[in-house]
């Protein structure tokens, strides 16, 4: 089911549009015609885009991956799909053939005969497990699926577990290697539609994953994470204290030991003081800025290094001005060690990361009758279902572990958001990363059921004095 000639040719000069942007793009504008949302479009196209990678190299010429060369039918190509149903259906017709070629390029047998030699897991350290028979049968009827290029009981059954197939692939690839080594044909026979043999995603990943860690929630700060982390705040409370009262201090001798503009420090204030709001009383409203105003911390350096320097502030650097101011700034002895961030992945900010495991301890009821995240859920009108962009990206890191409990205490509770408005604002950037949920109208922001108004105003009537957030004790993390 490969790629037709119209459709080659359209991919060709799409291709080829994206390196000489600086010409006309009617590739680009007639797909955009089809009418689908821009990043659903492209995470949809790029199928297209690695089946025509694979195709080219297969069936050549060479210089038709060349995406300089301006391809011969630049002025005769058309849209092979007239509407946006052909599109889709076209997208789906095409999945088994990226399921076969992503099997033939990162697990099959002959390309690596050494998976039975080690068994060794593709998340784990541990050695996989010996196969069942009905494992083995699934596995052999899977793989006859996808070598027909067709979506039958087996892909549509992993598929409806939300098992990746570059997994099963991975399982396939031990499966035909031990057959191949003891001489015995690859695939067996078996039953026309063998039922999956995992009942659920977490029986899958209890049999072929490791346990799911854990991850330190209080001073653990990927580059990548759009927010400060402790050793930050203490450094920052010490660097604006300097400035304020124009005296020495630890900060500013640490730039100067580590020969940095004090310029390298305006993207990291710019963000501190973003959404920074007062009540009538002076006092800063925002729970990412109250650090600001609290007792000054015992002073910690918070990067190993200067590139790492470098790197968390151009990852603050939000606009092309303040990376304009910064980027002289880079040494260019250094500048290939320096960390590019991505500025447009959402990541949960530490006191986001800390509300999502407060409300899933509400929802198990785990916190001594207190319900702090929850409460403030009620309190501010956001119905809890919109949550699930942020539980999405919690649950990211544990991708290729299975759940488990540990006896570990929450962090202290500390609501991220000031109002239902930057709720909903961190809501629209999560949105933007996982598009897949904006198929769920729940998980939409301003999400309200028929009814909830009248049952949240009962509810904040019958609590005439509700406790303060963080007078809760802290319970066991679920």
């Amino acid at each position: 089911m490969p790629l037709t000639p119209s459709e080659m040719d359209f991919v060709t000069n799409h291709n080829y549009e994206l390196s000489n942007f600086d010409r006309p793009c009617p590739a680009h504008e007639a797909l955009r015609s089809l009418g689908l949302e821009f990043v659903t479009m492209y995470g949809k196209y790029r199928r297209f885009q690695i089946l025509w990678q694979k195709q080219a190299r297969r069936e050549g010429p060479d210089e038709l991956s060349h995406f300089w060369v301006e391809p011969a039918s630049r002025s005769s190509f058309t849209l092979p799909w007239p509407t946006l149903d052909d599109f889709e259906a076209r997208h789906l017709e095409l999945y088994p053939e990226e399921v076969l070629l992503d099997f033939e390029d990162t697990a099959h047998p002959l390309r690596y005969p050494r998976f039975v030699a080690d068994r060794t897991g593709q998340h784990s350290s541990r050695p996989l497990p010996v196969f069942s028979p009905e494992e083995n049968e699934f596995l052999d009827a899977y793989y006859d699926e996808i070598r027909s290029l067709s979506v039958g009981p087996c892909l549509a059954a992993v598929d409806g577990l939300e098992i990746t197939h570059h997994d099963i692939n991975h399982l396939v690839g031990y499966r035909a290697t031990e057959l191949l080594h003891e001489g015995r044909p690859w695939p067996q026979p078996h039953s026309p539609a063998p039922p999956i043999p995992w009942p659920t995603l977490d029986a899958f990943k209890r049999r072929f994953y490791s346990p799911k860690p854990v991850f330190p929630w209080h001073d653990y700060k990927p580059l990548d994470r759009g927010d400060f982390s402790a050793k930050e705040r203490a450094f920052l409370s010490h660097y604006l204290r300097e400035v304020t009262t124009i005296t020495p201090g630890p900060a500013h001798e640490y730039l100067r030991s580590q020969s940095l503009s004090p310029i390298l420090m305006i993207p990291l204030l710019k963000h501190t003081f973003s959404y920074v709001s007062r009540d009538s009383s002076g006092k800063l409203l925002d729970p990412t800025c109250k650090f600001l105003i609290q007792p000054l911390p015992a002073f910690k350096i918070p990067w190993g290094s200067r590139p790492i320097v470098f790197g968390r502030v151009l990852r603050f650097c939000e606009d092309d001005s303040m990376k304009t101011l910064v980027e002289p700034l880079l040494p260019s002895e250094e500048s290939a060690y320096v960390y590019k961030p991505t500025p447009y992945r959402f990541y949960l900010s530490q006191e986001e990361e800390s509300f999502v495991q407060w409300y899933l301890a509400d929802t198990l009821n785990t916190t001594g009758g207190r319900m702090p995240a929850t409460q403030w859920l009620w309190t501010n009108g956001v119905y809890p279902s919109t949550l699930e962009a942020f539980l999405h990206a919690y649950r990211q890191p544990s991708d290729h572990f299975y759940e488990c409990e540990y006896e570990t205490h929450l962090p202290p509770f500390r609501a991220p958001w000031l109002a239902k408005e930057d709720f909903e604002a961190r809501l629209k950037r999560a949105l933007v990363t996982f598009p897949e949920l904006k198929e769920n109208p729940s998980a939409l922001p301003g999400y309200l059921p028929e009814g909830y108004e009248e049952r949240r105003m009962t509810w904040l009537r019958s609590i005439p004095n509700p406790p303060a957030l963080d007078s809760f004790p802290t319970p066991v993390r679920p």
